[in-house]
């Protein structure tokens, strides 16, 4: 290759690696209960993420979307919780003041990563007792 071509093609390689870094934005990689999850005994609720998110910047709503017995459940918000954010841990907690009847639930969160983009996201589970 002359240098003009090598150059040309050194540029282009450099601007597809930045672009795939650019897409490299923070995910959620681990949640508890997990989403499909058929769980018991949840007071607690938690995020972890990949990367580092910047603290107290998110928000979090658990919906209880069905209840069993209850075929026209309306969704009920359930508000009885404190979060928190560990930029450390990448996690964001939720501390229930109750655990959760039995019954299924859609946890709605959003949070803003490190490099200042936001994210959300929306995960369902169950709870059996």
């Amino acid at each position: 290759m002359t240098g003009i071509k090598w150059a040309g093609f050194a540029l282009l390689s450099m601007t597809f690696a930045a672009s795939q870094s650019a897409l490299a934005h923070t995910k959620l990689v681990k949640s508890t209960p997990a989403e499909g999850t058929t769980t018991t005994g949840v007071s607690v609720v938690t995020l972890t993420f990949d990367a580092a998110i910047t603290p107290d910047s998110g928000s979090a709503e658990i919906v209880m979307t069905g209840m069993p017995g209850m075929n026209n459940h309306s969704p009920m918000a359930i508000k009885a919780f404190v979060a928190a954010t560990d930029p450390t841990t990448r996690t964001v907690t939720l501390k229930l003041r109750n655990r959760l009847k039995p019954g299924t639930y859609a946890l709605r969160w959003a949070v803003e990563a490190a490099d200042g983009h936001p994210m959300r996201g929306e995960l369902d589970f169950e709870v059996t007792r």
